[in-house]
């Protein structure tokens, strides 16, 4: 009798991810002199963003990161690359885990986080679509 191993992969996320359509400038850690380069994000925490570009980056490398979230000043952060592919069109899709944040922007981004997901919560309840039919105005 043959035994399949399955691996399962681990979703070793602990903060809250949300989808977000926004831009995200970086560079290279390495070279404080390069220019910034702009991605676009495509979901965010308080400890990882996931974001497109067009150029290619190492896994492993360190990133310095802009990030403008809607309610937040933009803040900087350092990340380091988690993972990365190329897409069908031909960008990358890069994955990066904050390594240097500011706690109270940490915070701060992972309460909007939070404030987001709980109307997108309650917009989908039953209560939600009572109170749009109810007390449309």
């Amino acid at each position: 009798m043959l035994k399949r191993l399955f691996v399962r992969k681990l979703d070793t996320r602990v903060l809250p991810r949300i989808r977000l359509e926004n831009f995200i400038r970086y560079k290279l850690d390495s070279d404080p002199l390069a220019s910034f380069s702009i991605g676009n994000v495509k979901n965010i925490s308080g400890s990882g963003i996931l974001f497109v570009s067009k150029t290619a980056v190492a896994k492993d490398q360190l990133l310095c990161l802009t990030i403008n979230f809607p309610g937040i000043d933009p803040f900087d952060v350092k990340a380091e690359i988690a993972r990365m592919r190329r897409t069908d069109k031909g960008e990358y899709e890069i994955g990066a885990h904050f390594i240097h944040i500011d706690e109270e922007k940490r915070r701060a981004l992972t309460e909007r986080i939070d404030l987001i997901l709980r109307k997108v919560a309650e917009e989908k309840s039953l209560m939600g679509q009572i109170r749009r039919v109810f007390f449309r105005r």
